[in-house]
């Protein structure tokens, strides 16, 4: 197998996360170079395509939540991250292949039914075959397992890869700092 050098994202899946609702949402990533978000309302049409509140940062978020179990907002617990009308059955799936060539599925699933059972992590990885196979261990396990695959921890993740407004993009961090996030430290 060929190391592709590329972390490659192939579908992201989510239901009742966030504002989205219990329809399964789901946004392919199967094409090559930078993908741009345009949220269209169309409840409003005097604000039409970019408006505010109609699930941009929630695609973010729902990358970031399957990949590393949390969201940009810090203020935001878990289970704040289900939808608030259905109040249950967050479901948060990302299908990748890795830069070492391997294909991966993550499934994240909160408030499935009462209890910690109804809170889970799976994560496959999908073998030359095609057939998938679970490689989770316990919940802290599978986070760093995951974290190992991506080859980058959240903050880095979040400053290269996803750009968003509330994070300062790597190249506006100071190259040394004691008190906050910087290039070196990174490095």
């Amino acid at each position: 197998m060929t190391a592709h050098n590329m972390l490659t994202v192939h579908t992201l899946t989510f239901r009742n996360f966030m504002s989205y609702g219990n329809n399964t949402t789901t946004i392919t990533f199967g094409k090559p170079g930078t993908t741009l978000i345009v949220g269209e309302n169309c409840d409003n049409t005097e604000e039409g395509t970019g408006s505010n509140g109609v699930g941009k940062s929630t695609i973010l978020n729902g990358l970031l939540y399957a990949v590393y179990d949390r969201i940009l907002n810090e203020d935001v617990s878990k289970d704040g991250m289900i939808n608030n009308i259905n109040k249950k059955e967050l479901e948060v799936t990302l299908e990748f292949t890795a830069m070492s060539g391997v294909r991966y599925k993550i499934i994240r699933q909160r408030k499935m039914k009462a209890g910690a059972d109804g809170n889970k992590t799976t994560l496959i990885e999908y073998q030359p075959d095609g057939t998938g196979k679970d490689i989770a261990v316990d919940a802290v396990g599978t986070n760093k397992k995951i974290e190992e695959i991506i080859g980058m921890p959240f903050e880095l993740f979040v400053r290269i890869v996803a750009f968003s407004a509330t994070s300062d993009s790597f190249l506006k961090l100071p190259a040394t700092s004691t008190t906050g996030p910087n290039q070196r430290d990174f490095i």
